[in-house]
């Protein structure tokens, strides 16, 4: 026990000396800047996907109804309420490939 609880004072930098603390705390308030960033650019990220009904072959017929239609495709977001069903459900693998590549390429 005493072994976890110095190594959670290591790796906070306990052990440092103050300006390398200082720094180490510099480092971590700005990884923590870019991490609510980049979660913040996600969120805000409206992507999607065009897909016929065909496509989405194995999703619930509700589901597939409930989704936008622009010139007759169906508009997948990426969000998960409409990634996750369409990644676990679909059928058809190219589908849930397309859509897991454009999920992946968010923001980029």
């Amino acid at each position: 026990l005493s072994q976890v609880v110095l190594s959670k004072f290591r790796h906070v930098g306990a052990h440092l000396e103050a300006k390398q603390r200082h720094e180490l705390e510099a480092l971590d308030a700005r990884c923590s800047t870019l991490c609510f960033n980049a979660e913040q650019n996600i969120n805000e990220d409206c992507s999607s996907v065009l897909l016929s009904a065909e496509e989405l072959e194995g999703c619930a017929e509700t589901f597939v109804q409930s989704l936008p239609e622009e010139n007759g495709l169906k508009r997948c977001s990426l969000k998960a309420p409409v990634l996750v069903p369409i990644l676990q459900r679909c059928g058809r693998s190219e589908t849930r490939k397309k859509m897991m590549e454009a999920s992946q390429q968010r923001c980029m």
